[in-house]
């Protein structure tokens, strides 16, 4: 099963009761894990009875590296899985925090820089203002700098 309700205790939950009366019955149940990650504690469909399965749209991480004018090398990590030599060069725009639409939907034609804890609450503002390309700041993950 593709589909569930979050929040209910699992008396109340018609996919949990369901699959237990199936289960009962000898019957094999597989539900998705859910769609709200990548943050922790977001499970779905959570019944331990169940076969809970997890998928995601991309099964690896990809390397990027931003050279800068000076010739500084950036290596991180990228959603782009593509080659990199189709990419054109772009000025860069510091923007902070990147929760301004108004202020990203000016810049959205260079490389917008974020500074961000979440990566995942700033994607909206991105989108909502097109921007064509940026370039996450964050203490997740280590990153690397080459001169």
């Amino acid at each position: 099963m593709s589909f569930g309700r979050d929040g209910l205790a699992l008396y109340e939950d018609p996919i949990a009761v369901a699959s237990f009366a199936a289960v009962q019955k000898g019957i094999f149940v597989s539900t998705s894990a859910g769609n709200e990650g990548p943050s922790l504690g977001l499970l779905h469909n959570g019944t331990p009875w169940v076969l809970t399965v997890g998928a995601g749209t991309v099964d690896r991480e990809f390397a990027a590296v931003i050279g800068l004018g000076d010739g500084t090398l950036v290596i991180g990590q990228s959603l782009y899985p593509g080659n990199p030599a189709t990419l054109k060069q772009m000025p860069m725009a510091f923007l902070g925090s990147c929760d301004n639409t108004t202020l990203l939907k000016k810049t959205r034609h260079k490389i917008v820089v974020c500074q961000v804890d979440d990566v995942v609450r700033a994607f909206p503002y991105l989108e909502n203002a097109t921007v064509d390309a940026a370039l996450f700041i964050s203490s997740v993950r280590g990153k690397q700098i080459l001169p």
